[in-house]
């Protein structure tokens, strides 16, 4: 890495956020949100409402790794395109090596490695280049005429870095370059980026100038200082004569020969093109080929890879957007065709179908395999601007196939080893079919627990079926060991950060990198861990952390005692010492993989451990702190001894009730059991969790047991009895409805699903506790009567029914009278 681009985190931010842009050799600035937003404008072309001129991208050629190999570009700095075999050479500053790789198709033709520019005599000697001299990979140029390429190296990361020239050669047009002879390179021009031959002139920048080179004579000439670009990366000249620059702030400008100055209208920031860092540039034809030496995207095949666009000066109307599909609904799967009917004819197509998928094609199929409801636009683009479609709606229905997986709560253990496995597919089966691997039978319990006897290696799958299919998972790996057994545990840091003695009094708490160099603003890091949960004898412990740039020597490694340090508050100021315990000293340290230091002498058991870094060379390494996509691990292994089988054993809120009645289960087993497996006894599936709820839907009586397991084994418990009625409906007939007092009325239950009864008559006299009854009314009067049934879980009042008593006649009292009392 050149020391005049280095910049620092906060500079790069505050430059990015004010428009600008440092001229990095190796930008810094990982946002999340500027890479999505600029690998979208990759894939979708230019977004100009209307513009003279404009770039449309074309493609990637892939270099991270090329296509079909394991082979990967690590920072592409230079490009020279040879014609006769149509190939273009990249220049990888990380690996010293020079890479050709046909225009086209992308496939990787001939590598130049380091060794063999080391092993170069010096022009006209025979002095060998060496070490130093390929340190810092640049720039690349192809002379047509003499058929030479040239490879210059620049200063770097130390002064003993000596910036160099390498002349390549070949007898013929159909043989391979190999290295000729090397020129050193002097002040003040001894650091020259971006590299191109024009009519058998070698041209090159330094900062904004633009120099002559002759190989020959070793002698540099200053041309012209470059208006408009704060530093010169990458030259290419076209075919009408014109240069064009790539540079800092990820600038392309267009110059005229003639003036040396812009021409008006082609300055393109190239953040918009999906190109973060512009390293270098060649114009064939009429394409631009123009190479990204971004150090920090995601891990994706677009990875220092070259972008191919075309530039066009025709002023167009944006499109307007539509589309036509066919069909708009189905059963799964649908298979749906759409049509483009975009206007003022677009030259690039973003399809969004609503399920989280996306096309380019013009006119794509688009399969939808899950039932929903889903919204598709089109986005239509040309250089004229963008336009997106309104929304149409698929509708999908159906039953799908399930995707089986499931989940278990160890995967290794001393024999017995008792495995709970939870079934986690999707698309709701109703039905599973577990295989153990270790010969015994199958389950066709969701969640089963199973004990492995014998040590070995089992692989365990689940074939979860509806109606719809079947579908198997993948196989997991159980693990059973002779007695003891190991179990390892993985922690994330508690905090990390890392201190820079450029600002020695500012604290960096939330950057995604953990810097280490040794220079005169040295930088190193600190990681706090809270390792907590263990238990049995730490056998093995490692700290890993995920490398981003490499280095020929890492930092040394220390367990420090002060664990008062945050990273809200640590500086270079005020950070703890680092001495204490030595726990590595990795030597050369490789990039995208996981560094693994030792750490066993250091973590002894549970408690807070902090450790921090020495850095040892100018040469420094990045990891990716907490706040990164891959933080940093603390990973401890211990020794166990199998723990006592549970006892199973449970607790029930209620035993008795009417359906639907809901009962909370409490597990009450000792000995530490880790998984369980409910059978509630009515035929619903068996529930894993440790203290479920389980509502009974039908009136009986259901035996409950809970099975508890852990690695010492798994025993079941006895049963519990739980009890569930109906509910009981009261109801019931009567004699006669009405009468002259005493009136004898004989009530007969009709009630359902009860076990006691009564009877409540209306006229204030007891009530009869009897299934069947019979009364006598004395009164006249109208009288309401009810029924109560019941039975253990509760009671159910009947409608009710009236009674009408008339009063009885009285005893007649006997009287007369006469017409006469007496006569002749």
């Amino acid at each position: 890495m050149s020391t005049r681009w280095a910049k620092s985190w906060n500079q790069q931010t505050q430059l990015r956020q004010t428009g600008r842009r440092p001229g990095l050799k190796r930008s810094a600035i990982g946002l999340v949100a500027t890479i999505i937003a600029s690998t979208l404008a990759l894939f979708v072309g230019v977004q100009v409402a209307s513009a003279t001129p404009w770039l449309t991208y074309q493609r990637n050629i892939q270099t991270h790794p090329f296509i079909g190999t394991n082979t990967h570009v690590s920072d592409d700095e230079g490009l020279a395109y040879v014609p006769a075999n149509n190939t273009l050479w990249l220049v990888d500053d990380s690996t010293a090596s020079v890479y050709a790789v046909d225009k086209d198709s992308g496939v990787l033709g001939q590598i130049i490695q380091t060794s063999q520019f080391q092993n170069a005599p010096r022009y006209g000697g025979t002095e060998l280049a060496g070490f130093p001299r390929s340190r810092d990979m640049e720039a690349a140029a192809y002379d047509v005429l003499t058929d030479n390429l040239y490879i210059f190296s620049g200063h770097c990361c130390t002064s003993a870095v000596q910036p160099t020239v390498y002349r390549l050669t070949r007898p013929n047009t159909s043989s391979a370059f190999s290295v000729d002879s090397w020129q050193p390179l002097s002040l003040p021009y001894d650091d020259m980026s971006g590299a191109e031959v024009r009519n058998g002139i070698i041209y090159a920048g330094y900062l904004k100038e633009l120099l002559q080179f002759d190989f020959n004579t070793d002698t540099t000439t200053h041309i012209a200082t470059l208006s408009g670009i704060s530093a010169i990366y990458g030259i290419g000249f076209d075919d009408a004569g014109d240069m064009w620059v790539v540079g800092s702030g990820a600038k392309m400008v267009k110059y005229s020969w003639a003036t040396k100055t812009p021409v008006p209208g082609y300055t393109f920031v190239m953040d918009a093109f999906g190109v973060n860092d512009t390293r270098a540039v060649e114009s064939i034809g009429n394409q631009l080929f123009v190479s990204d030496g971004y150090d920090f995207y995601p891990n994706q095949p677009s990875n220092f890879g070259i972008r191919v666009y075309t530039i066009g000066d025709v002023t167009v109307p944006a499109p307007v957007a539509s589309f036509t599909m066919t069909p708009n609904a189905g059963t799964v799967p649908v298979t749906v065709k759409f049509t483009d009917t975009s206007t003022n004819s677009p030259q690039s197509w973003l399809w969004t179908f609503g399920d989280g998928s996306t096309s380019t094609t013009r006119n794509p199929t688009h399969v939808y395999s899950t039932p929903g409801t889903y919204n598709v636009t089109l986005k239509a683009t040309n250089p004229g601007g963008n336009n997106t479609s309104a929304a149409q709606t698929v509708t999908v229905t159906g039953v799908i196939p399930p995707v089986a997986s499931f989940t278990k709560n160890a995967a290794t253990g001393a024999a017995p080893l008792t495995v709970g496995f939870t079934d986690t597919s999707t698309n709701v089966p109703t039905s599973w079919s577990w295989t153990f691997g270790d010969g015994t039978a199958v389950s066709t319990t969701q969640n089963p627990i199973h004990t492995f006897s014998t040590i070995g290696s089992y692989n365990v799958t689940v074939t979860a079926t509806n109606s719809a299919g079947s579908n198997t998972s993948a196989a997991q790996t159980v693990t059973v060991t002779a007695g003891g057994g190991t179990l390892t545990t993985t922690f994330t840091p508690l905090e990390d950060a890392y201190v820079d003695a450029a600002s020695p009094s500012t604290p960096k708490p939330t950057s995604t990198t953990l810097y280490n160099v040794l220079s005169t603003n040295s930088q190193h890091s600190y990681i706090k861990f809270n390792v907590t949960g263990l238990s049995g004898t730490v056998t093995d412990v490692k700290l890993r952390l995920w490398v981003t740039d490499p280095t020929d020597n890492g930092a040394a490694w220390y367990k420090i005692a002060d664990n008062s340090w945050t990273q809200a508050t640590l500086t270079y100021a005020n950070a703890p010492s680092v001495s204490g315990t030595l726990i590595g000293d990795p030597g050369a340290v490789p990039t995208l993989t996981w560094l693994e230091i030792p750490a066993t002498t250091a973590v002894t058991g549970n408690g807070i451990y902090s450790f921090a870094n020495l850095p040892t060379s100018a040469n420094g390494e990045r990891y990716l702190s907490k706040e990164g996509a891959t933080p940093p691990q603390l990973v401890v292994t211990t020794s166990t001894a199998p723990p006592p089988a549970p006892v199973a054993s449970f607790a029930a809120s209620e035993t008795a009730g009417q359906a639907p009645f809901a009962v909370a289960f409490t597990d009450t087993s000792t000995n530490s059991p880790t998984a369980w497996s409910w059978n509630f006894g009515d035929g619903t599936p068996l529930d894993s969790t440790q203290n479920p709820s389980h509502t009974f839907a039908n009136p009986g009586t259901y035996n409950v047991t809970v099975t508890a397991a852990n690695s010492g084994g798994v025993t079941t418990s006895a049963a519990q009895t739980i009890s569930v009625a109906a509910v009981p409906v009261a109801s019931f007939t009567k004699s006669t409805a009405s009468g002259t007092a005493p009136l004898t009325v004989d009530f007969t239950n009709t009630s359902t699903n009860s076990t006691s009864w009564i009877w409540d008559f209306g006229d204030g006299t007891p009530a009869a506790v009897t299934q069947h009854a019979s009364h006598v009314y004395n009164s006249a009067g109208t009288f309401n009567v009810t029924l109560t049934a019941s039975n253990f879980g509760g009671g159910n009042v009947s409608a009710p029914q009236t009674v009408t008593v008339a009063a009885a006649p009285l005893a007649p009292v006997a009287s007369f009278t006469k017409s006469v009392s007496s006569g002749t």
